[in-house]
This record gives C-alpha cells, sequence and structure tokens, in this order.
C-alpha cells in the first residue's frame, strides 16, 4: 500500500456545501493515507467528527485512552494518535484493520488495532472516551456495491448495542463522540436510543456536506457530532416505545 498525502474521501460535488475531501484534507495536518476498495471510504460522517474534534479540542479534554469504533482504514484513529493520544482501533472487517494498521505504519504512529464487533472485546473501565462514526442510512440509498449492506440500520441496533456496552466501559466522566444526520438518518428514533439508553447531549457541533446519492446527486446535507455524557443513575427518565422515523423532507 502506498501513503498518498491526503487521498482520502469523496469528489467535490457542485452542490453548496463543503466537498468531504477539501473538508478531511484541510485537517488532516500532513497524514498520508490509502483507502482500500475493500472498505469503506471516509464518508461525510467522518470528515464531520474531525472537523467537530479540530473545532472543540475541549470535548476530549484530560481523556487519555480513546478508542475509534469501525475505524476503517484509520483516517480518525491516526488524527488522535497524532495528538498523543492512547488509541485502539476497532473494525469488525479484517481488511479494514489491516487498512488501519498501514496507514497508521506509513506516517509512524503507534496503536492497538484489533477485529472486533463493536466493543465486545474491550475490559469494562479501560476506556475515557468513544468516538463512533456507525452507519445510519435508513433506506439504503448509498451506493457501495457490496458494502452497501453494512451502511443500512434502520433501527439503529449498532448504535443501541454500543451504548449500553458504554456503560460498562466508561466511567462516570467517560464521553462518547457520535455521527447523525437529520436529513439522512432518523434523528427522533436516535434520540429515543441515547436517552433509553442512559446517556445526555453535553455539546454539539454542525456541518453541512455534500453528500451526492443516487436520488439526490447534487445535495448537500447537514452532519451533526454529538457529545453524549452518562446520565446520573437518580435523574434517569427513560424512555417508553422507540420513536418512528419521519420523513425530513
Amino acid at each position: 500500500m502506498a501513503c498518498r498525502s491526503g487521498n482520502c474521501g469523496t469528489a467535490p460535488s457542485k452542490s453548496g456545501g463543503l466537498s468531504v475531501r477539501a473538508n478531511i484534507s484541510r485537517l488532516l495536518d500532513g497524514l498520508a493515507f490509502d483507502v482500500s476498495e475493500d472498505v469503506l471510504p471516509p464518508w461525510q460522517s467522518s470528515s464531520a467528527i474531525l472537523a467537530s474534534l479540530h473545532e472543540h479540542p475541549e470535548w476530549l479534554g484530560h481523556m487519555r485512552r480513546v478508542v475509534d469504533v469501525g475505524c476503517g482504514s484509520g483516517v480518525l484513529a491516526c488524527w488522535l494518535a497524532r495528538r498523543g493520544l492512547n488509541v485502539t482501533a476497532l473494525d469488525i472487517n479484517t481488511t479494514a484493520a489491516m487498512a488501519t494498521a498501514a496507514n497508521a505504519s506509513c506516517n509512524g504512529l503507534r496503536m492497538h488495532i484489533l477485529i472486533c464487533d463493536l466493543t465486545c472485546c474491550l475490559t469494562a473501565g479501560t476506556v475515557d472516551a468513544l468516538i463512533a462514526n456507525l452507519p445510519f442510512d435508513p433506506d439504503g440509498s448509498r451506493n457501495h456495491g457490496r458494502l452497501t449492506g453494512a451502511l443500512v440500520d434502520a433501527e439503529y441496533r449498532a448504535h443501541r448495542r454500543l451504548l449500553v456496552d458504554a456503560q460498562r466501559l466508561l466511567n462516570n466522566d467517560g464521553r462518547i463522540v457520535l455521527a447523525s444526520s437529520p436529513t439522512i438518518g432518523c434523528d427522533n428514533l436516535l434520540w429515543t436510543i441515547i436517552a433509553e439508553e442512559g446517556w445526555v447531549l453535553l455539546d454539539s457541533a454542525s456541518i453541512w456536506l455534500n453528500a451526492p446519492t443516487p436520488k439526490h446527486p447534487d445535495k448537500s446535507h447537514l452532519y451533526r457530532t454529538l457529545l453524549l455524557g452518562k446520565q446520573e443513575t437518580s435523574s434517569r427518565n427513560r424512555l417508553q416505545g422507540v420513536g418512528r422515523c419521519r420523513d425530513p423532507g
């Protein structure tokens, strides 16, 4: 694998939002990347998380042990490791784990890389923060060929599993950084799950990015990065039922 500076993300489109490639490239600080065709490329939510962490360094504050859940090619993991954090990168895809390892090596970075279904391989109390870029494309409108199935999680099952297990992994000061989109995903359903599993919103950041799909080739979408913390046990208000997704229009 050859490392090529800034070679990640999708090509710019003609719509009004910032292109994913332009956004990622401006934040990589000289890091070089290559992306395997068998690994989901750094897409809009990766770009949004990267921009949010760059603009809000206080989100991780004193955190030292950070986990990139669903690391893909390792863009977020390498960016975090470059800042001196103790990074563990997780992905269920063996090829993705290998791509992250290669990109870390190209950039002279050290991290732990594990092939893992979400966070099930981690020990309780060993993590300060989770960075999670999980799929949220309910109608499957994105087309990544045979990888498209990995993007369709209409009921946010992976998000719920992560939020449940994070209660075990993180202490009371632990944080989750989670990507979402009210224009592509189903925010009301996601908010229901977040509350049900005992998490609250501490802060958020938004960015408009080009997000071309077969249905909307020139459309920009709003992406949000959420900073979540644990609810106080005594004040939890666990919602009943599951929200339904509304068409964002």
